[in-house]
């Protein structure tokens, strides 16, 4: 594996094809063609910070034993049956993969475009992340169309944990700094270890959000279920709590760090403490 990577998938194997569900009548069923896995190795120094940019399909952030980052592109394409070769060119020429390191490391996936815009909108790339353990520095993953699943569980407190999304999912596990985690659709589970000095957004425009605190934090927080329910579990008698229904204001500790800002626009708020 090479220390940086700049890849037009060059390398593509034989597709394999899988139909996808959910198609409307009178449509043609799209097939799933997959291209060869793309995988590298960037150097990590500390406190550097990992941004991941994504235009369609899953990411996946874990940390493991390793020293520096590992990347694993598995590129994809939707479309017709017996439209194999088209897929393969398509993934060859308009897809661009990206993992290398300046003042960040920096991990993407891009579509060339051309005269007519995007000729592949069903083009794109599930992307795996290994961080080392000791990594310290902030997580940035800008998604444009998949679910997104990030755990920090053994890592470093990291600077900040930022995810925004126009549509999927979102997962964090040991969340720390400054935590930003915004999706248009879909919804939101959060298990946040620390507390920071810096304000906070966790935000759902159509989804419900989970949200596990520890007991000892120092700051604020509002939370505010517009068109749902708001359910609150364990929460410590040391917490002032202010606001009746699905909206809510709390003051733990002193009350002196960052205000987290929690809110779902259509979907419950689901509020424990660990």
């Amino acid at each position: 594996m090479s220390r940086s990577l700049r890849i037009a998938c060059s390398l593509i194997s034989a597709a394999s094809a899988a139909a996808t569900a959910g198609c409307f009548p009178g449509t043609t069923p799209l097939l799933v063609y997959e291209g060869d896995e793309v995988s590298a190795l960037v150097a990590y120094r500390p406190t550097q910070s990992v941004r991941i940019s994504s235009i369609k399909g899953e990411v996946e952030v874990t940390t493991g034993d390793v020293d520096d980052v590992e990347v694993t592109f598995s590129p994809f394409i939707k479309r017709a049956d017996g439209e194999g070769q088209y897929a393969m060119d398509e993934i060859r020429d308009q897809l661009v993969l990206t993992a290398e390191a300046d003042d960040a490391v920096v991990i993407a996936t891009q579509k060339f475009k051309d005269a007519w815009g995007d000729l592949s909108p069903h083009l794109g790339a599930h992307i795996r992340v290994v961080l080392p353990a000791r990594f310290d520095g902030a997580l940035r993953v800008d998604q444009g169309d998949g679910d997104v699943r990030v755990d920090l569980d053994g890592a470093r407190s990291s600077r900040a944990t930022v995810v925004e999304s126009r549509s999927g999912n979102i997962d964090v596990v040991g969340a720390g700094g400054a935590v930003d985690l915004v999706t248009a659709s879909g919804s939101i589970s959060a298990d946040v270890d620390g507390w920071s000095d810096v304000d906070g957004l966790i935000r759902s425009g159509d989804g419900s959000i989970e949200l596990a605190l520890p007991a000892q934090v120092d700051g604020t927080m509002t939370a505010q279920a517009k068109l749902g329910e708001l359910v609150e579990r364990d929460l410590p008698s040391t917490w002032v709590v202010a606001g009746e229904g699905s909206a809510r204001s709390y003051t733990m500790g002193d009350g002196e760090g960052g205000w987290l800002e929690v809110v779902a626009e259509r979907g419950d708020i689901d509020l424990v403490v660990k």
